[in-house]
């Protein structure tokens, strides 16, 4: 998650540290030490923030993130039926199983699928 982006927008939306703690509800100190990096939250604390921020959730996981993910699932060896999946088909289940946990919204999914076709 990209914290210096949260702090930014928290800032520039007048709200306090104090304050965020309070609405994506966990306490101060635990919301301090995720704006420094040292607390990695769940997904359900990114998704709070992203709506008290009012922004779009895919807006705060830092692509770094997204690209460690990507390199593990490359990395990862997966079969189905006895046959080693590509690259192609993992990025695929990879994207299916965000969109099942949240992370993706219906319409991002089916758009990088008709991209990929």
């Amino acid at each position: 998650m990209d914290e210096q982006l949260v702090r930014k927008l928290r800032v520039e939306s007048g709200i306090s540290q104090r304050k965020m703690a309070e609405k994506v509800f966990v306490s101060r100190t635990t919301y301090q030490k995720f704006e420094r990096g040292e607390y990695d939250p769940p997904i359900s604390f990114i998704k709070r923030v992203a709506e008290v921020l009012q922004v779009d959730y895919n807006l705060l996981v830092s692509s770094s993130v997204r690209k460690n993910d990507i390199e593990k699932v490359l990395t990862t060896p997966l079969s189905y039926h006895g046959e080693e999946l590509n690259a192609n088909e993992k990025l695929k289940i990879s994207i299916f199983i965000r969109l099942l946990k949240g992370q993706v919204s219906e319409k991002d999914y089916f758009l990088n699928l008709l991209q990929e076709a």
